[in-house]
């Protein structure tokens, strides 16, 4: 039995010998390796380098098992390193790419540097244009194609010699025959990669009430004012413009006696009123006069009220506009502006002289704004007088609301503000927010803002320091005298200089 018992072992012992022996000469030991040690892709995809390596003395070429990257851009397929076509251009000096091969690391490869053909160039004119009025200029955008190419010295030439192109920038002058096409070709290195065709246009006149209440029929048109309209008899039904997102070239001129009134329902949904219902083009050097009126409607959905527009959309740009006269709408569902109602754009240069009477958020410029920019823009002799019927409601000589905006070198010159009692109700109750500036701050920046000594803070019961006024949130330094400052109300830790 002994015997026989040793024999089964010594025969084990063998079989294990030769399993190893064996499995050691399949999986073999990888003992040296040989191969580049760096790649340069000067193509979107290159061949990854033949690696030999060294298994039980023998050289022979390692199977890759697995691949390690360093950056997001490139991946491998089919035995090539590649780089995505939507990804962005990466110049590196070592990404590092690491191969591995029957469960051994066995290379990593340095990637000199990720290069990418350019393919074509797509042009589009500045919010999507294809056409530059005469006498102006028209930006040229343009598309890598693929996205990450890496040539991008994109030159511009226009096939007019009258025209001209500087960097980006296409100008016609302004006797430039209307309606003939243009054409502007993109070059990289001398060779064309893209062209688009660009049409000559002039901005639609406007001399009379009649020919700016038709501007509703082609709200996206270019048009320019050419006299002072003042007359609007017969109109008034034809205004506001619901919708506007052209372009309109006020020359200077002025539209006065713009009246209109505010229905006296209540609302389902969201609605503007102004001159322009809702905004989403541009509005220059344009003065207008006018007066908004409405009856006390509470509830509902919010109503935006400005005399050049109740809401102004991101990308819109107002510059260099002035509005005197009145809005007067108590509305506790209500952002009301001297200029706009609700500004998400940017408006520079421009100038408010009016009185606003109302219960929402109140500005001499702009009821309620957020991601907006409001620049070198002023409340002259503004007078707001904001009643308190609903909970945090803000007025300020410049913005009644303001939420991640920048407003900057604005002031406040002359005139008032002030919270006053609605029906019995203690403002003190319903925590409004009051500032020389702005009402109610929260987050964005505040950069070189002021005010003169005429311009006045006033509030009934809040005159003795009652309410939500001065408060700071989140350990922001609040400016102004009192419990009075630029701000009634800071919250979210803007940035103010």
């Amino acid at each position: 039995m002994r015997r026989m018992s040793l024999i089964l072992i010594a025969v084990a012992l063998l079989f294990a010998v030769l399993l190893c022996a064996c499995a050691d000469e399949h999986e073999g030991r990888i003992t040296a390796i040989a191969g580049v040690d760096t790649v340069v892709m000067d193509d979107i995809a290159v061949d990854l380098p033949r690696l030999e390596v060294v298994r039980n003395g023998k050289s022979e070429a390692a199977a890759y098992d697995e691949f390690w990257f360093f950056a997001d851009n490139v991946y491998v397929s089919g035995g090539q390193l590649r780089v995505k076509e939507t990804a962005p251009l990466l110049f590196v000096d070592a990404l590092a790419v690491t191969l591995k091969a029957d469960a051994s690391i066995v290379r990593t490869i340095a990637v000199e540097r990720i290069y990418v053909p350019l393919e074509a160039v797509v042009l589009r004119g500045d919010k999507g244009k294809d056409y530059c009025i005469v006498g102006e200029t028209l930006k040229i955008n343009y598309t890598l194609v693929p996205a990450n190419a890496s040539e991008r010295n994109v030159e511009f030439t226009v096939d007019n010699e009258s025209a001209s192109i500087s960097a980006d920038t296409l100008g016609i002058p302004e006797d430039f025959p209307i309606e003939k096409s243009l054409t502007v070709t993109a070059r990289v290195n001398g060779e064309v990669y893209g062209s688009m065709e660009v049409a000559a246009k002039k901005r639609a006149e406007i001399a009379t009430a009649a020919q700016l209440a038709a501007v509703r029929l082609k709200p996206g048109g270019d048009y320019r004012l050419t006299a002072d309209i003042a007359d609007f008899a017969g109109l008034q039904t034809a205004l506001p413009i619901p919708a506007f997102s052209g372009t309109f070239d006020g020359d200077g001129h002025v539209i006065s006696g713009f009246t209109l009134t505010v229905p006296n329902r209540s609302y389902n949904t969201q609605q503007s009123f102004g001159l322009f219902g809702e905004l989403s083009g541009s509005v220059y050097d344009l003065t207008l006069s006018g007066e908004i009126t409405g009856a006390e409607v509470h509830g509902g959905s919010w109503v935006n009220v400005g005399l050049l527009a109740g809401y102004a959309a991101a990308g819109v740009e107002v510059r260099r506009v002035a509005v005197f006269g009145s809005v007067s709408v108590q509305r506790n569902m209500s952002h009301m502006g001297g200029l706009v109602g609700v500004l998400r754009g940017v408006v520079t240069d421009c100038e408010a002289t009016v009185t606003i009477n109302g219960c929402g958020n109140i500005g001499g410029l702009v009821g309620y704004g957020e991601y907006m920019q409001v620049l070198a823009s002023k409340a002259v002799g503004c007078h707001i007088n904001a009643s308190v019927a609903y909970s945090n409601r803000s007025a300020g000589g410049i913005i009644g609301c303001s939420y991640n905006a920048a407003i900057q070198s604005c002031l406040i010159l002359g005139g008032a503000v002030a919270f006053v009692e609605s029906k019995g109700i203690e403002a003190n109750a319903l925590s409004p927010a009051i500032g020389y500036i702005v009402g109610r701050l929260d987050g964005g920046k505040v950069i070189s803002v002021g005010r003169d000594n005429e311009s006045r803070l006033l509030s009934g019961s809040l005159m003795n320091g009652k309410g939500m006024l001065g408060a700071v949130y989140n350990q922001q330094q609040h400016f102004g005298n009192g419990p009075w400052g630029f701000a009634g109300k800071i919250m979210n830790a803007p940035y103010i200089r």
